[in-house]
């Protein structure tokens, strides 16, 4: 029996993205451009719904020809309703290396959920994709993800100084990873 349930974290399901009720919900949090910066390439704007779906298929399609990608739509324990997304979104298998992104649109669970989900995305990095090292980009002012990787044992390895533009200022952008030998003593501990 595992103890340790591998789509499921203290709050939130991960799970696959379900097109019925997933479209118009992600399509929504877009209207926040911040949650739209992780769905758009290039110009950042709100997506429609059928924006979104195009969005899902050509990430589908990615992740089923290349298996480099594995993307979980996540959802609130309580009621299953989608609240942002955890993925993987490059593994490099001759370098057992991988990136993470987190993106959580729903208002009541953005700064609560984050620490949960890295956790659960470095487990399954770990133990189930045989990674040594994962990383994690993120924007200066997502504060709540910058302290939720510390918390879990990520350290800062690069700064790109001012690299990003968003509401109207530029903010630095970090550059985060974890070894898995320091992810193992961490749970030893």
């Amino acid at each position: 029996m595992m103890k340790y349930p591998l789509f499921e974290t203290e709050n939130c399901l991960l799970t696959e993205i379900d097109y019925e009720k997933d479209l118009e919900t992600d399509s929504l949090f877009t209207q926040d451009l911040r949650y739209a910066r992780y769905w758009c390439k290039g110009i950042v704007k709100p997506l429609s719904k059928n924006e979104m779906k195009k969005t899902y298929e050509k990430l589908e399609k990615k992740a089923d020809e290349s298996r480099n990608k594995f993307h979980f739509a996540v959802r609130s324990k309580v009621d299953s309703q989608l609240i942002g997304y955890a993925r993987f979104d490059w593994v490099f298998w001759n370098d057992q290396c991988g990136e993470i992104k987190v993106a959580i649109g729903h208002p009541e669970y953005l700064g609560k959920v984050e620490q949960e989900l890295i956790e659960k995305l470095t487990y399954y990095g770990f133990h189930e994709l045989n990674l040594h090292r994962i990383d994690c980009y993120i924007s200066q002012f997502e504060e709540e993800l910058d302290l939720s990787l510390k918390k879990v044992g990520y350290l800062r390895e690069a700064i790109f100084r001012e690299a990003e533009f968003f509401n109207n200022k530029y903010w630095d952008r970090y550059v985060y990873g974890i070894l898995r030998p320091s992810w193992s003593q961490k749970l030893e501990a």
